[in-house]
């Protein structure tokens, strides 16, 4: 054999060596738990959510994350209890997540008629986590057990092993590809390759199909996921509890840290709802005081009145609108917005009854929307007062 042939068959020899040794990486990295949340992460980028519930256990998620919601409800709310304890709310959940996976958006969550469960949900992220990537992840740890600074101590797995592998097969290959364009006789060897008596690079790299199942082996792994919340604004990183499944691969069954997080958000929530009452509450008294100095200089509820108080409505009502309003804020602002459309009928009925030809049946009239309009004021106040004097 001449010099120019070993060289060839040197460098075949030194990329098939390559291969196997990526093929050996790949089978370990697909048995790891960050390929399981690649995988997931795939699936819903596909919209696949039979792949993506091979890698995540929704119903367990959504039944222990609702157990860790339960414990921010106050036993005194015993109907949003109870449907956080029938299991209720976590079916809707899940519903909504499965719908998520395959639409790629979220729509409304059907299925929840209280307006505290509504809520509830809307405080507690899961519609607003964005996937990052992964900080960590380390085996036999369980997160559920384990807090975050015990689990700091043990040693971290390399999640970018597969890129390392596949970097040698493409510099094997690239040596490869020089020496084509260069010597003649690898022809031959090519078509070996064709003619099968060289492995191919895609079947020595296929997986092999191993018998699965839906048992779990006991095995347990950590996996630090960073997602950015735009509630929050922030990065935070999430500890996702993975058991490994009968046939090598990892499912994400719990996050350890759901229940922070919902504190977290929670506190958040409040403050940015005691904000927002608050300035709320200050533009509802600078027009009640405007409209009752105007009531003692212009008693007379005559057309006059009726253009004066709306002028004064109108721009109170800008100043309201300028407010932005908080996630949990949107009660709140649709009782603003019932408001305003009682208060324009009450001006439509007081300018009626300055019209005598159109005056009849006025007082039933003024009664019924005078009604209205103390009703939603009430409302309004009771959210109020829930935030204004709130100790955070």
């Amino acid at each position: 054999m001449n010099f120019n042939m070993a060289l060839i068959f040197g460098l075949i020899l030194e990329f098939i060596i390559a291969i196997v040794a990526a093929s050996g990486y790949f089978f370990y990295y697909v048995k790891m738990p960050e390929y399981s949340i690649n995988q997931a992460k795939k699936a819903v980028q596909e919209g696949n959510l039979r792949e993506f519930e091979k890698y995540v256990d929704v119903s367990r998620l959504m039944k222990e994350g609702v157990q860790d919601a339960a414990m921010y409800v106050p036993q005194s709310d015993g109907a949003l209890q109870s449907m956080l304890k029938s299991g209720q709310m976590a079916a809707v959940l899940q519903k909504a997540v499965e719908e998520y996976v395959k639409n790629g958006q979220w729509g409304e969550i059907q299925g929840l008629s209280d307006p505290k469960a509504k809520e509830l949900v809307e405080q507690c992220g899961l519609t607003t986590f964005n996937f990052r990537g992964i900080e960590y992840i380390r085996k036999g740890v369980d997160p559920l057990v384990v807090n975050a600074e015990q689990a700091a101590e043990v040693e971290v797995e390399d999640v970018g092993i597969i890129d390392k592998a596949l970097d040698g097969v493409d510099s094997a290959i690239h040596k490869v590809e020089t020496v084509l364009g260069i010597v003649d006789d690898v022809q031959a060897s090519v078509e070996d390759l064709q003619d099968g008596k060289i492995d191919s690079p895609n079947s020595i790299l296929k997986p092999s199909n191993s018998d699965s199942s839906d048992g779990y082996t006991g095995q347990i792994a950590e996996a630090g996921v960073i997602v950015y919340d735009k509630t929050l604004g922030d990065n935070i990183v999430i500890r996702l509890k993975l058991m490994e499944l009968n046939d090598g691969s990892w499912r994400v069954v719990d996050i350890a840290n759901y229940g922070e997080f919902i504190e977290r958000m929670l506190n958040m929530n409040k403050r940015d709802m005691k904000k927002y009452c608050n300035r709320v509450n200050d533009v509802l008294i600078d027009t009640d005081r405007e409209m009752e100095a105007y009531r003692k200089s212009h008693p007379k509820t005559d057309k006059d009145w009726v253009m004066k108080v709306t002028d004064i409505m109108k721009s109170y009502n800008e100043k309201l609108d300028l407010i932005e309003v908080p996630r949990p804020g949107e009660p709140l602002a649709e009782l603003l917005k019932e408001r305003k459309t009682i208060f324009f009928e009450m001006m439509d009925v007081y300018y009626e009854s300055n019209e005598k030809r159109k005056a009849k049946n006025i007082g039933a009239k003024l009664e019924e929307v005078n009604r209205r309009w103390k009703e939603n004021r009430e409302a309004i106040n009771k959210i109020i007062d829930q935030y204004k004097n709130l100790n955070l």
